[in-house]
């Protein structure tokens, strides 16, 4: 039972929610019900069904475009293969032209269609918290400062030269951490998407504001679909001062952090990708190869667009 604190956030919560997304509706427990058990049926996942083999990157089949995008509509990420060895960097956007990924992110450190070549470096790039290293990086969502007319909707990584050992990378379905969450307290959701709850303090770079605080939700719900912003990041990050928000954030902690069924790991080969709707990754620590040419090299995009849009 919501108290007055929360009544008004519930509102705003159910004015969101799209009549084809009413699973999302915390009053709706019929269509939750539905929803929730076929989007954890599949699991645990089959890294075999979930990697697509394309045969050619500069004129993918209809029938791998299909399956990418099944992929993405059932478990908002896909894995790919092109099966070449390369590292050239025009590889990454043949792949999301084809997919219909055209509204990029001009990241601060991504060129001027917003690749990002993610490789160590010891120099903090400008904008960034943190300088690329071979340190592992914890769970997030990509664009989680960003402001909330630049949400990064979908993203695609892809490894052209992998690491002498380690970079292993994990995936975690939003809206699976949506439903652990709620089938554990749905106050954690309602007090999650509070417009108020999770502030990313400005970014100041030699004493010049780079960008502005950032305060909004972790969940927000579209006509599309559920959105998610998070990091689990202690620094650079404020949180509602409320005891239900603390304890859902420690949800979230334990849940990532857990041997989950639903945590999917792969360690990427090069020619090989993910293409998700940004749903929350993380990296382990890895070892780089003292020869330039075999060092890690890992290519990024982010979009303005989901994959089930296109």
């Amino acid at each position: 039972m919501f108290n007055k604190h929360t009544e008004s956030n519930s509102t705003t919560y159910l004015a969101q929610t799209s009549s084809t997304l009413k699973h999302f509706d915390l009053s709706n427990a019929y269509e939750y019900e539905s929803w929730h058990k076929a989007k954890l049926a599949p699991y645990p996942l089959n890294l075999n069904n979930l990697m697509v083999n394309i045969n050619n990157n500069q004129a993918i089949s209809n029938s791998e475009l299909r399956n990418i995008r099944r992929n993405c509509q059932a478990f908002n990420f896909a894995l790919y293969d092109i099966g070449l060895r390369n590292d050239d960097n025009r590889i990454p956007l043949q792949i999301a032209t084809q997919l219909g990924l055209t509204i990029s992110d001009q990241h601060l450190c991504g060129d001027k269609v917003g690749l990002s070549a993610i490789k160590v470096s010891n120099k903090r790039a400008p904008g960034e918290y943190i300088p690329y290293t071979n340190k592992p990086i914890n769970w997030h969502t990509d664009g989680y400062y960003n402001q909330s007319h630049q949400k990064i909707l979908s993203m695609l990584l892809h490894c052209a030269q992998d690491a002498m050992s380690g970079g292993e990378n994990a995936f975690f379905d939003h809206e699976i951490l949506y439903i652990l969450l709620r089938n554990e307290n749905p106050e954690y959701i309602n007090v999650l998407m509070q417009d108020d709850v999770m502030t990313i303090p400005e970014n100041v770079q030699d004493g010049h504001v780079i960008r502005e605080a950032q305060t909004g939700p972790v969940f927000s719900v579209f006509p599309w679909g559920l959105h998610m912003r998070y990091t689990a990041r202690t620094k650079s990050i404020v949180w509602k001062d409320d005891p239900i928000v603390k304890q859902a954030v420690e949800k979230i902690r334990e849940i990532l952090n857990s041997d989950s069924i639903y945590k999917v790991t792969y360690q990427f080969l090069p020619g090989q990708g993910v293409i998700s709707n940004n749903v929350l990754h993380m990296r382990t620590a890895f070892e780089d190869s003292r020869t330039l040419e075999q060092q890690r090299l890992i290519y990024r995009m982010r979009f303005y667009e989901r994959m089930n849009d296109t």
